[in-house]
């Protein structure tokens, strides 16, 4: 089967490139930078530089073209920009027969927007940080320092610390950024394949001990906990999660809180590979509906460092 890979230049795409290989998949890799930039152009079959997503009709007419060209059966995106692109656009993947490896496009739309995921989640089981709209911050909450982000924003884009209410009230915020109160402690996070229709749930959940500032794990060390397991259920359950997700949590030593979600695979999801289950494979499984992998547990206490090579392309 043939399969394309979108944004191959991120972190989670050599494993993904690897894992497809493995299960005989012909893969067509795709990146907005030229070959001889992206390190993992070499691992793919086939290698196609394309418009940003942001022109997205150009965008939609190259991928269409590559894949009626290569006889593409599959699409994975891995990035979250990619993700929203495909979502968005899924009736037209799903008239050209193209299976697209993300949650429903509802689904998207609800855990892009931080403030809809907080009044969806605050009266159910899951700790979820406390959010508010400006208006509402001094009312309900009026604790600093405070966190300003945008409202659908990623990998900490417009992220802002704010240290006090005076500072708040002079400041001079867009409509699209919400508030919350700084929350310190370990970050969290797990790894999930769910497909509720068929009561899957898999998680493997790691501390992350390094991170880079956008969010991307540098060491980090397997753990297990048995209520944060109960709670991941929910939550894919609430949200009717497909395929892969990861959820970042924050841990102060007495609770777990929700920090984020991102309906694709995580940028450290080769960590649970080493931990004992591979998500892509059984990810793209899900999609194709073959059988998925049982799950033996993780490989609990288990410290994985990861290192950044050179390539000459």
């Amino acid at each position: 089967m043939n399969t394309l890979v979108t944004s191959i230049g991120s972190i989670s795409a050599s494993f993904a490139i690897k894992t497809l290989k493995e299960m005989s998949f012909k893969v067509v890799g795709v990146d907005i930078y030229q070959k001889s930039w992206v390190a993992t152009a070499s691992e793919v079959d086939l290698f196609y530089q394309v418009p940003l997503t942001i022109n997205s009709d150009l965008y939609l007419s190259e991928i269409l073209s590559i894949c009626s060209e290569n006889n593409i059966k599959i699409v994975i995106p891995l990035t979250d920009v990619d993700v929203d692109f495909y979502a968005e656009h899924i009736n037209i993947f799903k008239k050209h027969n193209l299976i697209v490896t993300i949650s429903n496009s509802d689904v998207i739309d609800l855990v892009r927007n931080k403030l809809l995921v907080y009044q969806k989640l605050c009266t159910t089981n899951i700790k979820v940080i406390p959010t508010y709209t400006k208006d509402d911050y001094e009312g309900f909450c009026n604790k600093t320092p405070i966190v300003a982000k945008k409202v659908n924003g990623r990998s900490s884009q417009g992220l802002r610390i704010i240290n006090n209410i005076e500072e708040f009230r002079k400041m001079d915020f867009a409509e699209d950024y919400i508030f919350q109160p700084l929350i310190k402690g370990d970050i969290i996070v797990v790894d999930v394949l769910s497909d509720i229709d068929k009561d899957i749930v898999v998680q493997v959940t790691r501390k992350e001990l390094t991170r880079t500032s956008n969010g991307a794990g540098i060491a980090v060390e397997i753990i297990e906990n048995n209520s944060l397991k109960d709670r991941v259920i929910e939550l894919c359950k609430i949200l009717n999660i497909k395929g892969c997700a990861n959820f970042e949590f924050i841990n102060t030593g007495d609770e777990f809180f929700l920090m984020d979600i991102n309906p694709r695979p995580s940028a450290g999801v080769v960590f649970s590979n080493y931990a004992g289950y591979n998500f892509i494979k059984n990810h793209v499984n899900i999609f194709i509906e073959e059988s998925i992998d049982d799950y033996e547990g993780a490989k609990e206490g288990l410290i994985i460092t990861r290192k950044f090579i050179e390539v000459i392309n």
